[in-house]
């Protein structure tokens, strides 16, 4: 009777995860960007700056019909595809979580004339700034703001993916809010990162999300800690990872979810581009959470309070410069190291080329201290080419 009695509240306690609490505060929609005043701002700005931001042309929609808003942004007018950066970003999965939206919302306004504060000409941004619209609406006119999932399915999109799909990092439970739903890409709003990554290979992708302070890598999933599975490029995330948790004066932990949480998800989405996509650089981000909150409320969980959000939007958009300036730099330097192969090779100068090959190698990485690397390393190629050509022509002249 007693284990009876543990497992109904155990299930009531669970079914709570997507029930309404009592909130410490709520979005003052002046401050805050409802799901309309999202789709006006984003029209205005795709009508205001047609040479650098654009919406990507798609059929997907929502259950309920509504868009996702794929946007593209790059410098169209001098836009060079083979010589970009090619990133994906992914804003609003969980419904409850508005703070990723508004964290778009200032990104892009840096990137924008006038401020253009990176050069959009090295890259090419997709971003998806409404992932999950249908479960955002629910939240606003239900004022449930513990709702994570999509609606009215309540699927998290965020277990909906085709990696290790159905592990115990999820639920098979409907009231759940790590619900996965039936199957792997059962939602529709899954399904335009398929239609984007098989058309595009990404250098790095972002899942943007709040509630803590957290940088993960691959992999999440159960079976990955089992095998102890690790991804390919995992060393240059990890450094990558270390630049994006010292952007601002809230040091981020970062490192694998199941060594930051202490349990693992599957079915994740960067999982999924990370394992299946091979994308060189995939993240999980939570980008804020408030400090010993004992609240059973949601709101402020997810949420800076009104007065605090222009604030705290301003100190994430450090994150994604750092973020973006380290894929522009790991991408010009893998670039450049072939370059260089390629034309030690051509000198003919055999017994160099193993050496420059191992020395190289220690330039893959998107930092500062590589950069400096590179040029020091370059500085020592050339000189070792001028030696070895200037014997070549003593040797040539006087021995013939």
């Amino acid at each position: 009777m007693y284990c009876v009695i543990c497992i109904l509240l155990a299930s009531a306690v669970e079914a709570l995860d997507v029930k309404p609490q009592r909130e410490l505060y709520t979005p003052d929609y002046r401050i805050y960007h409802n799901v309309s005043e999202i789709s006006r701002k984003l029209r205005d700005l795709i009508a205001k700056y047609p040479s650098f931001i654009r919406e990507h042309e798609t059929s997907q929609r929502s259950r309920n019909g509504l868009k996702q808003f794929v946007l593209q942004i790059t410098n169209f007018e001098s836009h060079h595809q083979n010589k970009t950066a090619k990133i994906l970003m992914s804003f609003g999965e969980h419904a409850r979580e508005f703070l990723p939206v508004e964290t778009l919302f200032y990104l892009i306004y840096q990137l924008l004339p006038p401020r253009s504060a990176i050069n959009l000409s090295n890259f090419e941004i997709y971003a998806i700034a409404l992932a999950n619209p249908d479960g955002r609406l629910y939240v606003e006119k239900s004022k449930n703001y513990c709702w994570r999932g999509t609606y009215p399915s309540g699927v998290d999109i965020n277990r909906n993916f085709e990696w290790e799909f159905g592990g115990k990092g999820s639920s098979g439970d409907k009231n759940d809010e790590e619900y996965r739903g039936p199957y792997p890409f059962s939602e529709p709003e899954t399904i335009i990162y398929k239609e984007l990554t098989d058309k595009i290979h990404f250098d790095g992708f972002l899942s943007l999300h709040s509630g803590t302070r957290h940088i993960y890598i691959p992999y999440a999933d159960t079976e990955s800690q089992r095998l102890r599975r690790t991804h390919e490029n995992e060393k240059e995330m990890r450094t990558l990872a270390w630049e994006m948790s010292t952007a601002t004066k809230h040091k981020y932990l970062y490192g694998k979810a199941i060594d930051l949480t202490k349990y693992t998800a599957d079915g994740t989405i960067f999982d999924f581009m990370a394992g299946v996509k091979n994308i060189s650089f995939s993240y999980a981000i939570e980008l804020w959470g408030r400090k010993f909150s004992k609240s059973p409320s949601c709101f402020d969980l997810f949420n800076p309070p009104n007065d605090q959000l222009e604030k705290v939007v301003q100190e994430i958009y450090q994150v994604y410069v750092k973020f973006l300036n380290g894929i522009l730099n790991w991408k010009r330097n893998r670039e450049n190291q072939a370059h260089y192969i390629q034309a030690i090779a051509q000198l003919n100068i055999p017994y160099l080329i193993p050496d420059a090959v191992s020395v190289l190698h220690l330039m893959d990485a998107p930092t500062m201290e590589s950069s400096l690397l590179t040029v020091g390393v370059l500085f020592v190629l050339i000189c070792v080419i001028l030696v070895n050509e200037r014997h070549f022509l003593f040797r040539r002249v006087f021995f013939k």
